[in-house]
């Protein structure tokens, strides 16, 4: 569930387990990674949002970091420009999406 969304007595709980369940920090260093993808969706200029993918690639990229954020990093570096672009018209493909796993379902039931 994205920060923002909690209240300060669910943060406390998962700094919490966090500090309990987790020795090294890698689950905190995800869940910091997820929270920064997040906040960029918040973002209305494509150029900020474009400069904030790019600096976030980069962070993630860190070799200090674990290979799934380090994955995440070489993701985002690679889809920088369609995210930026998502940004100057919040166009999705849902509904392109939502009428090809009907095609599949009705496919499989014929089946």
């Amino acid at each position: 569930m994205a920060d923002d969304r909690l209240d300060d007595d669910a943060r406390s709980r998962r700094q919490g387990l966090l500090a309990a369940g987790d020795p090294r920090g890698e689950v905190a260093d995800v869940w910091t990674a997820k929270q920064a993808v997040h906040e960029l969706y918040d973002i209305d200029n494509p150029a900020i949002a474009l400069d904030w993918v790019r600096e976030l690639a980069d962070s993630c990229t860190d070799p200090g970091y674990g290979p799934e954020i380090r994955r995440l990093g070489r993701t985002l570096r690679r889809w920088a420009e369609p995210i930026a672009a998502w940004h100057a018209s919040r166009a999705d493909n849902g509904a392109d999406e939502a009428i090809h796993n009907l095609a599949k379902r009705i496919k499989r039931v014929a089946f």
